[in-house]
């Protein structure tokens, strides 16, 4: 009984250190700026997202779109909603000033063979770590249909080359 005992609480006192030990290490405090807008987040570091644009070779920082959806313009929304839903035809009735923003970015991921993602350019992104504040200009957003976590305990994924490994 008792080593059963220390071995749930050890356990249990693992998790709680590893969530800890996460928290410090792998979630970011993220601004996102783009078009005048500002919108504050966190996002945890994905290890295993490489995902690049296509066209500029530039990372993809990963959002849900529930997130951006109240600062975007009736034609994204509709893009999005409609690559959701399979209809590749899709009317781009975009603002002039989105028109050089968005992208298309082509994955493949574990459970889905293969997929298209909404992306735009926005004009910088900062992350901030305890140590550490990082800027970044040349990067994507992909928009995120679902949530990312059960807890909302973030609601971006950062690849590691915008931190810099």
């Amino acid at each position: 009984i008792h080593l059963g005992s220390i071995f749930i609480l050890g356990e249990l006192g693992w998790g709680a250190v590893h969530r800890k030990i996460c928290e410090s290490r792998c979630l970011y405090q993220v601004e996102l700026h783009w078009n005048n807008y500002r919108v504050d987040f966190k996002a945890l570091l994905d290890t295993g997202n490489q995902l690049c644009d296509p066209l500029t070779k530039e990372p993809v920082l990963v959002v849900e779109f529930a997130l951006l959806k109240p600062f975007l313009p009736q034609g994204v929304i509709a893009a999005v909603k409609g690559l959701q839903n399979e209809e590749y035809e899709i009317n781009w009735d975009l603002p002039p000033e989105w028109e050089g923003r968005l992208r298309l970015l082509p994955f493949h991921s574990v459970g889905e063979h293969r997929g298209m993602l909404i992306g735009f350019r926005p004009d910088r992104l900062v992350v901030r770590s305890k140590e550490r504040e990082y800027i970044n200009q040349r990067l994507v957003v992909a928009f995120h249909q679902a949530r990312l976590t059960t807890d909302d305990a973030y609601q971006g994924l950062i690849p590691p080359v915008l931190l810099g490994t």
